[in-house]
Protein backbone atom coordinates (compact mmCIF):
# COMPACT_ATOMS: atom_id res chain seq x y z
CA UNK A 1 0.00 0.00 0.00
CA UNK A 2 1.20 3.86 -0.89
CA UNK A 3 2.33 5.17 2.07
CA UNK A 4 0.28 9.13 2.26
CA UNK A 5 2.58 11.53 2.36
CA UNK A 6 2.67 13.70 5.37
CA UNK A 7 1.08 16.69 6.32
CA UNK A 8 3.42 19.72 7.39
CA UNK A 9 2.07 22.47 9.93
CA UNK A 10 3.89 25.29 11.15
CA UNK A 11 6.72 27.35 9.95
CA UNK A 12 8.16 25.04 7.89
CA UNK A 13 4.75 23.88 5.86
CA UNK A 14 5.42 26.13 2.78
CA UNK A 15 8.91 24.24 2.19
CA UNK A 16 7.93 20.67 2.75
CA UNK A 17 7.04 20.50 -0.90
CA UNK A 18 10.38 21.75 -2.34
CA UNK A 19 12.11 19.36 0.39
CA UNK A 20 9.86 16.20 -1.38
CA UNK A 21 11.28 17.20 -4.80
CA UNK A 22 14.82 17.56 -3.67
CA UNK A 23 15.06 14.52 -1.64
CA UNK A 24 13.18 12.46 -4.76
CA UNK A 25 15.75 14.24 -7.32
CA UNK A 26 19.10 12.79 -5.16
CA UNK A 27 17.31 9.40 -5.72
CA UNK A 28 15.83 8.60 -2.09
CA UNK A 29 12.98 6.03 -2.20
CA UNK A 30 9.42 7.13 -1.41
CA UNK A 31 9.70 5.12 1.91
CA UNK A 32 12.91 7.52 2.97
CA UNK A 33 11.79 11.00 1.53
CA UNK A 34 8.42 10.18 3.64
CA UNK A 35 10.48 9.56 6.86
CA UNK A 36 12.28 13.09 6.64
CA UNK A 37 9.46 14.61 5.78
CA UNK A 38 8.05 13.49 9.31
CA UNK A 39 11.04 14.65 10.75
CA UNK A 40 10.48 17.76 8.91
CA UNK A 41 7.15 18.18 10.33
CA UNK A 42 7.98 17.26 14.11
CA UNK A 43 11.06 20.45 13.45
CA UNK A 44 7.94 22.57 12.68
CA UNK A 45 6.18 21.71 15.02
CA UNK A 46 8.53 21.88 17.60
CA UNK A 47 9.47 25.60 16.36
CA UNK A 48 5.93 26.50 16.68
CA UNK A 49 5.79 25.73 20.24
CA UNK A 50 8.86 27.48 21.22
CA UNK A 51 7.75 30.64 19.36
CA UNK A 52 10.67 30.28 16.92
CA UNK A 53 11.04 30.43 13.08
CA UNK A 54 13.36 28.49 10.70
CA UNK A 55 16.07 31.21 11.02
CA UNK A 56 16.36 30.18 14.56
CA UNK A 57 17.49 26.69 13.43
CA UNK A 58 21.42 27.07 14.65
CA UNK A 59 23.59 24.06 15.18
CA UNK A 60 22.92 24.67 18.83
CA UNK A 61 18.62 24.68 18.16
CA UNK A 62 19.25 21.19 16.42
CA UNK A 63 20.98 19.70 19.23
CA UNK A 64 18.31 21.20 21.45
CA UNK A 65 15.60 19.65 19.68
CA UNK A 66 17.30 16.40 19.01
CA UNK A 67 17.14 16.32 22.80
CA UNK A 68 13.87 16.72 22.74
CA UNK A 69 12.62 14.43 20.18
CA UNK A 70 14.82 11.60 22.20
CA UNK A 71 13.29 12.19 25.70
CA UNK A 72 9.43 12.42 23.55
CA UNK A 73 10.25 8.39 23.05
CA UNK A 74 11.29 8.52 19.36
CA UNK A 75 13.68 5.80 18.16
CA UNK A 76 14.81 7.11 14.99
CA UNK A 77 16.30 10.07 13.24
CA UNK A 78 18.12 11.17 16.47
CA UNK A 79 21.40 12.22 14.89
CA UNK A 80 22.62 16.11 13.41
CA UNK A 81 23.45 13.64 10.41
CA UNK A 82 19.94 12.50 10.23
CA UNK A 83 18.67 15.92 9.86
CA UNK A 84 21.14 17.11 7.90
CA UNK A 85 19.62 16.84 4.12
CA UNK A 86 16.60 19.40 5.68
CA UNK A 87 19.17 21.64 6.91
CA UNK A 88 21.05 21.50 3.75
CA UNK A 89 17.68 22.55 1.82
CA UNK A 90 16.97 25.33 4.13
CA UNK A 91 20.43 26.69 4.00
CA UNK A 92 20.19 26.57 0.20
CA UNK A 93 17.12 28.31 0.26
CA UNK A 94 18.59 31.29 3.03
CA UNK A 95 15.82 30.88 5.02
CA UNK A 96 18.05 28.89 8.10
CA UNK A 97 21.38 30.22 9.19
CA UNK A 98 24.57 28.61 7.48
CA UNK A 99 26.96 26.08 10.16
CA UNK A 100 29.29 27.86 12.17
CA UNK A 101 32.64 27.94 10.06
CA UNK A 102 35.00 24.93 11.90
CA UNK A 103 38.88 24.26 11.28
CA UNK A 104 39.05 21.50 8.11
CA UNK A 105 39.47 18.34 10.26
CA UNK A 106 41.85 15.59 8.78
CA UNK A 107 38.81 14.56 6.60
CA UNK A 108 37.94 17.28 5.31
CA UNK A 109 41.57 17.66 3.63
CA UNK A 110 41.48 14.17 2.74
CA UNK A 111 38.63 15.10 0.51
CA UNK A 112 40.10 18.59 -0.78
CA UNK A 113 42.74 15.92 -2.32
CA UNK A 114 40.17 13.45 -3.76
CA UNK A 115 38.46 16.18 -5.02
CA UNK A 116 41.92 17.58 -6.97
CA UNK A 117 42.01 14.51 -7.85
CA UNK A 118 39.00 13.93 -9.87
CA UNK A 119 39.72 17.65 -11.63
CA UNK A 120 43.49 17.18 -12.58
CA UNK A 121 43.96 13.60 -13.22
CA UNK A 122 40.08 12.29 -13.70
CA UNK A 123 38.67 15.21 -15.50
CA UNK A 124 35.30 14.84 -14.28
CA UNK A 125 32.82 17.41 -14.62
CA UNK A 126 31.78 19.51 -11.26
CA UNK A 127 28.59 17.82 -10.56
CA UNK A 128 30.36 14.53 -10.51
CA UNK A 129 32.88 15.43 -8.69
CA UNK A 130 30.48 17.27 -5.77
CA UNK A 131 28.71 13.40 -5.65
CA UNK A 132 31.61 11.67 -5.75
CA UNK A 133 33.37 13.83 -2.89
CA UNK A 134 29.81 13.20 -0.90
CA UNK A 135 30.08 9.99 -1.20
CA UNK A 136 33.75 10.02 0.15
CA UNK A 137 32.21 12.08 3.24
CA UNK A 138 29.60 9.62 3.91
CA UNK A 139 31.64 6.31 3.92
CA UNK A 140 34.53 8.26 5.71
CA UNK A 141 32.11 10.09 8.57
CA UNK A 142 30.80 6.19 9.14
CA UNK A 143 34.02 4.31 9.92
CA UNK A 144 35.17 4.27 13.45
CA UNK A 145 36.94 7.02 15.70
CA UNK A 146 38.94 8.68 14.22
CA UNK A 147 37.12 8.72 11.36
CA UNK A 148 38.81 8.26 7.79
CA UNK A 149 42.24 8.81 9.45
CA UNK A 150 43.16 4.83 9.89
CA UNK A 151 42.35 3.50 6.56
CA UNK A 152 45.16 0.90 6.92
CA UNK A 153 42.67 -1.58 8.18
CA UNK A 154 39.72 -1.07 5.40
CA UNK A 155 38.93 -4.10 4.30
CA UNK A 156 36.14 -5.82 1.63
CA UNK A 157 33.79 -6.55 4.95
CA UNK A 158 33.35 -2.59 5.45
CA UNK A 159 32.90 -1.96 2.01
CA UNK A 160 30.31 -4.09 1.41
CA UNK A 161 28.29 -2.99 4.47
CA UNK A 162 28.42 0.44 3.63
CA UNK A 163 27.30 -0.35 0.09
CA UNK A 164 24.21 -2.94 1.57
CA UNK A 165 23.07 0.04 3.94
CA UNK A 166 22.98 2.64 1.25
CA UNK A 167 21.00 0.07 -1.16
CA UNK A 168 18.46 -0.26 1.51
CA UNK A 169 17.79 3.78 1.27
CA UNK A 170 18.19 4.77 -2.28
CA UNK A 171 16.96 4.13 -6.08
CA UNK A 172 18.67 2.09 -8.33
CA UNK A 173 19.99 5.47 -9.86
CA UNK A 174 21.13 6.65 -7.07
CA UNK A 175 23.03 3.06 -6.27
CA UNK A 176 25.08 3.81 -9.05
CA UNK A 177 26.60 7.44 -7.94
CA UNK A 178 27.39 5.81 -4.55
CA UNK A 179 28.89 2.76 -6.23
CA UNK A 180 31.04 4.78 -8.51
CA UNK A 181 31.40 7.59 -5.86
CA UNK A 182 33.51 4.73 -3.58
CA UNK A 183 35.18 2.78 -6.27
CA UNK A 184 36.37 6.11 -7.13
CA UNK A 185 37.30 6.96 -3.76
CA UNK A 186 38.71 3.62 -3.03
CA UNK A 187 40.90 3.91 -5.69
CA UNK A 188 42.59 7.23 -4.97
CA UNK A 189 43.22 6.07 -0.97
CA UNK A 190 46.05 3.40 -3.36
CA UNK A 191 47.12 5.67 -5.36
CA UNK A 192 47.57 8.47 -2.54
CA UNK A 193 49.59 5.65 -0.86
CA UNK A 194 46.62 5.86 2.28
CA UNK A 195 45.95 2.02 1.63
CA UNK A 196 48.45 -1.06 0.89
CA UNK A 197 45.98 -2.43 -1.81
CA UNK A 198 43.44 -1.62 -4.25
CA UNK A 199 40.42 -1.93 -2.93
CA UNK A 200 37.92 -0.60 -5.63
CA UNK A 201 37.48 -4.25 -6.33
CA UNK A 202 35.44 -4.97 -3.69
CA UNK A 203 32.50 -2.68 -4.84
CA UNK A 204 29.89 -4.71 -6.17
CA UNK A 205 30.04 -3.97 -10.12
CA UNK A 206 25.91 -4.03 -10.66
CA UNK A 207 24.58 -0.85 -9.35
CA UNK A 208 21.16 -2.48 -8.82
CA UNK A 209 22.83 -4.64 -6.64
CA UNK A 210 20.38 -5.38 -4.07
CA UNK A 211 21.36 -7.65 -0.40
CA UNK A 212 18.42 -8.83 2.04
CA UNK A 213 20.17 -10.67 4.43
CA UNK A 214 22.60 -8.54 6.70
CA UNK A 215 25.89 -10.82 5.81
CA UNK A 216 28.93 -9.46 5.56
CA UNK A 217 29.97 -10.22 2.18
CA UNK A 218 28.25 -10.80 -1.41
CA UNK A 219 28.98 -14.06 -2.91
CA UNK A 220 32.02 -13.82 -5.36
CA UNK A 221 29.93 -13.37 -8.28
CA UNK A 222 29.27 -10.02 -7.53
CA UNK A 223 32.61 -8.77 -7.01
CA UNK A 224 34.76 -7.81 -9.82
Amino acid sequence: MEQRTPRITGPLADFASGFAVRLTEQGYKSLTVNGQLRLMGHVSRWLSAKGLNPGDLTESRIDEFLEARRAEGYTQLLSPLAVMPLMDHLRELVVAPAPVPVPPTAVDELLECFRSYLVTERGLATPTVRSYVDVGRLFLSQRPNPPGLDLLDLNAAEITGFVVRECRERSVGSIAYVVCGLRSLLRFLYVDGRTTRDLAQAVPKTPGWRVTYPGPARPSTAMS
